[in-house]
């Protein structure tokens, strides 16, 4: 897809410049609105891709440079086809995901306070998300953390989630009004409000 080519090459040459913005921006919306396909996904986890919304696009979107730009990069240093380890893989896509999000203003602080504060106190806690809701209210809010090897396959399994459970399906918002926009922690935590089936 030449649209990825083209902000392949403007992270690597400008950054997350308001040149680069714009090119995510536009792809995202295309992919979003049934104008581009994003490649590796079938039909239902597309569908399940866009009802996450356009922050998971994105980051998506990032996440593909991340992995491809290291593979590219192992593979010129040792002159063979070697892949990048996992946790390499995982950090690097951390870093530019996180980037990219302050870049475009879509990156909060203190989660956990703008979480309480929309969706009420944490009722659980898993290996995959902690759970708050507020008394009264149709929804919980899920902060995801990852059981994933890497970021992307944590983005793919919102995917795939959303393709299987579209009644639940987990939509991100770019407002940090409603807390579901990527959160700074230790590590870039995906935040999500899921509904509730009723």
């Amino acid at each position: 897809m030449k649209e990825l080519t083209d902000i392949y090459e403007a992270i690597a040459t400008e950054g997350f410049s308001a040149a680069t913005l714009r090119l995510i921006d536009k792809l995202t919306n295309d992919i979003q609105y049934g104008r581009k396909d994003f490649d590796g996904f079938t039909l239902p986890e597309h569908a399940g891709l866009c009802k996450g919304g356009s922050p998971l696009i994105g980051a998506s979107i990032v996440a593909r440079y991340a992995r491809r730009s290291l593979a590219a990069g192992g593979n010129a240093e040792s002159g063979e086809g070697s892949s990048p380890a996992n946790w390499q893989i995982d950090e690097e896509q951390e870093r530019l995901i996180e980037s990219w999000k302050k870049a475009a203003g879509l990156w909060f602080e203190h989660s956990d306070s703008i979480i309480q504060k929309n969706f009420g106190p944490k009722i659980a806690q898993g290996a995959e998300a902690m759970v708050y809701y507020q008394e009264g209210d149709p929804s919980v809010a899920k902060e995801r953390t990852s059981i994933y090897s890497t970021t992307q396959k944590a983005l793919d399994a919102i995917a795939l989630h959303n393709s299987l459970f579209p009644e639940t399906a987990m939509r991100s918002s770019d407002s940090p009004a409603t807390a579901t926009a990527f959160c700074a922690s230790s590590s870039p935590i995906l935040t999500y409000a899921v509904c509730v089936c009723q």
